[in-house]
């Protein structure tokens, strides 16, 4: 059964006579289906390589060392022919050297830790709910 509702297939019929009457008389254009729209697109990708001479970007040469359209399209072609060489050595990266400023940071965290510590001592008596298990742990 379970092969049975894999092969769902559709099967367009014909349309009635009325119908295709009344379709010529009012002038209706039929819909692109699917295999229409498909065969459209592979159309239109063929065309698409190549721009048209309003849609390539412009040239504007303010001043004397500038690329003008020639020098431009002379880059255009090496850039075509010399691909990127591909090196096949490892990146490494070396790690920030600590300054002066990341040593007072670490300082200040580390104060700041140990006065967090010494304030939860003091704050030892208030709502404790683990003083059973704080007080063996002391002794």
């Amino acid at each position: 059964m379970s092969k049975q509702k894999r092969a769902v297939q559709y099967v367009q019929q014909d349309e009635p006579a009325f119908l295709k009457r009344m379709k010529l008389q009012a002038g209706y254009k039929e819909s692109p289906t699917v295999d229409t729209k498909k065969q459209e697109l592979l159309e239109d990708n063929s065309d698409s390589d190549t721009d048209p001479d309003d849609e390539k970007p412009q040239v504007v040469v303010l001043k004397s060392g500038d690329l003008t359209e020639a020098e431009a399209k002379h880059v255009e072609k090496q850039a075509a022919v010399k691909p990127r060489e591909a090196t096949d050595e490892k990146i490494f990266f070396k790690k920030p050297k600590k300054t002066a400023e990341n040593n007072d940071t670490e300082k200040k965290s580390e104060r700041l830790k140990k006065t967090s510590i010494s304030k939860k001592v003091k704050n030892k008596s208030l709502l404790s709910f683990d003083e059973d298990v704080e007080e063996n742990d002391d002794s």
